[in-house]
């Protein structure tokens, strides 16, 4: 990824910014998006592997639901054992920044580059749609989040098996990836007939999605009682 002309990177390090290039930038940019400025000179300088990942991808590209909260809201994946960079939590962006590091993926496998929308263009990278599915599915304990999972992917339909298939095959998170795999199937999406699901590490015995939940024989899943399953309104 090539830095941007207008980064203000050149003239400071990586991790750090003076008061003075906060506040300028967030005069130039407003809340909301000046924290794009400071994650995309962080990604061009090789200092974070952080990026808007899981809802926050979806809502960022304007791609998937809760779009009203999490325009107030952007949570931020790393790999484990790295921190949140001091850039971002040492500064107010005007916006929350919230920070997970699970380990589910190596970097840069299943991310795409966003042109963003702080004004003269810094592109970052964010997560593509694997990716971020794999993301919810690695941190949701609810129900409710896997029933919204389910409804992303429903609307997925036109995933090309080449690019689903290298990331449910890197993923290390045995859980997230069979919960990946069942919803797929339940949502009839047409790539998921094409996956090699032999290839893909699925782990052995029995994982939990939810306490108490009900066993699918298939994924040796425990999965929400209801979860994937067509609710057709009456006629």
């Amino acid at each position: 990824m090539k830095p941007s002309p207008n980064t203000p990177a050149a003239t400071c390090e990586p991790t750090r910014l003076s008061a003075a290039d906060h506040a300028g930038i967030m005069a130039r940019h407003g809340p909301g998006a000046a924290y794009e400025v400071a994650l995309s000179m962080l990604q061009q300088q090789g200092a974070t592997t952080a990026h808007v990942g899981g809802w926050s991808s979806f809502s960022l590209r304007n791609c998937g639901m809760q779009v009203e909260f999490q325009a107030r809201y952007r949570r931020l994946f790393g790999q484990p054992d790295e921190p949140m960079p001091p850039l971002l939590t040492d500064h107010d962006w005007g916006i929350g920044l919230g920070y997970l590091n699970p380990p589910l993926l190596p970097p840069g496998v299943g991310l795409i580059e966003y042109d963003g929308g702080a004004e003269g263009g810094f592109p970052m990278q964010v997560s593509g749609d694997v990716r971020a599915l794999l993301e919810i599915l690695a941190v949701a304990e609810q129900q409710l989040e896997f029933d919204e999972a389910y409804e992303i992917l429903e609307l997925k339909q036109w995933l090309q098996p080449d690019e689903v298939q290298p990331v449910l095959e890197a993923c290390t998170d045995e859980r997230a990836a069979r919960a990946f795999l069942y919803l797929a199937e339940c949502a009839e999406v047409d790539w998921f007939r094409q996956l090699d699901v032999n290839a893909i590490n699925l782990g052995g015995g029995i994982l939990d999605l939810v306490e108490n939940g009900v066993l699918n024989e298939k994924y040796r899943l425990r999965i929400p009682e209801g979860l994937g399953v067509h609710e057709y309104p009456e006629v």
